[in-house]
């Protein structure tokens, strides 16, 4: 198998590896993505090594998974190059759990999901922020998987998957035009300010669960396919348009909540709990 043995990609280019069926070997212990960078893993290759291996991002610099895939050890880790402030991990493709398990990211760089569906099951330190944009571009938190400690915007179609509860609220998250399927979960999200902060415009969607939503203020989101349970006492939501709640929706309002729908027309198909509306 061809051989990595140095421990850093040129400068201010792009290295992309291709192949059919092709195996890349890391040999040293380490593989540096330098400032100006993008390395790019396509389709039908392996990057590998038998033995741990970190692979550091500099400033600038641009790791990118656009369909091969890692063939490392559990211990393999992504970090950062010393001050570097704007590295970015570019997932182009799907990847992750249960296929190809992805090693634990670290450091002060972005993740950006593009297309695909990339899953995380592993608890992730990253301090930069995660992007999930793009029709067909899915993030997929899975078991224990989580995202960094940055934001997390989720825009123009792309979805976060949730498959446990409370997953959601790991960090200030915003929805613009992007969906939010709870797979099956139940979540929970507070309106009127919080930290950390969930928001979601009224062109985003919620599917596929029960979103718990507590607090004084406004939502916007629709909701298709899912339960919107308004909960605790003295919370009062407001809704932003008319017919937020789909035909496949429904509504569950608890006693001493209230739902208030701010002088729009709702219809609703199960409108359920001692609340007011």
């Amino acid at each position: 198998a061809p051989s990595i043995t140095s421990a850093a990609t040129s400068a201010n280019g792009t290295f992309s590896v291709t192949g059919s069926q092709g195996f890349i070997d890391v040999v040293t212990p380490s593989l540096t993505v330098t400032s100006g960078t993008q390395f790019v893993l396509n389709p039908n290759v392996n990057l590998g090594n038998h033995s741990s291996t970190t692979i550091t991002i500099g400033n600038g610099a641009t790791f990118q998974f656009a369909g091969g895939f890692l063939n490392l050890p559990s211990t393999t880790t992504f970090a950062n190059a010393p001050g570097a402030t704007s590295g970015v991990l570019s997932f182009t493709s799907s990847y992750g759990y249960p296929a190809n398990t992805l090693p634990t990211f670290s450091g002060n760089f972005a993740v950006n999901v593009t297309s695909g569906n990339v899953v995380f099951n592993q608890a992730n330190s990253y301090t930069g922020t995660t992007t999930i944009s793009g029709s067909g571009a899915i993030l997929t938190l899975s078991g224990s998987g989580t995202v960094g400690q940055g934001a997390m915007t989720v825009t123009n179609d792309g979805t976060l998957a949730l498959t446990a509860a409370n997953q959601l609220g790991q960090t200030p998250t915003s929805f613009a035009n992007g969906l939010l399927d709870l797979g099956g979960t139940t979540q929970s999200m507070t309106v009127g300010g919080t930290s950390p902060a969930v928001t979601m415009d009224r062109f985003s969607t919620v599917k596929n669960g029960t979103l718990s939503v507590s607090g004084s203020g406004s939502f916007a989101a629709n909701v298709t396919g899912a339960v919107l349970s308004i909960d605790g006492s003295g919370s009062a939501v407001q809704l932003v348009s008319s017919n937020q709640i789909g035909t496949a929706g429904s509504v569950q309002v608890s006693s001493g909540a209230t739902l208030d729908l701010n002088g729009h027309s709702q219809t609703f198909d199960t409108l359920a709990g001692l609340g007011a509306v």
